[in-house]
């Protein structure tokens, strides 16, 4: 959720850390760059890094690896 050197940080607003926030925001649609009522793991891949750092104003950076040999698949269904 976070590089190794930096604290993964919470907000009792979001009552979450960062990269949770960032991870509901997304799958509720948020990520769902090309729309088509799918969040896919290619869309979070994108998403993830840029709403983390906005969310911490650059202090935090989101680390989510997906493996290289699988294809792209939904995660969620957007309204």
């Amino acid at each position: 959720s976070s590089s190794a050197d930096q604290d993964s940080l919470e907000s009792a607003t979001w009552q979450n850390g960062a990269f949770t926030e960032a991870l509901l925001a997304g799958l509720a649609g948020k990520a769902d760059y090309v729309p088509d009522g799918a969040v896919d793991t290619a869309e979070l891949q994108l998403f993830l890094p840029r709403d983390v750092r906005s969310l911490t104003d650059g202090r935090q950076t989101a680390i989510y690896r997906k493996p290289d040999l699988n294809e792209d698949f939904a995660l969620a269904a957007v309204p």
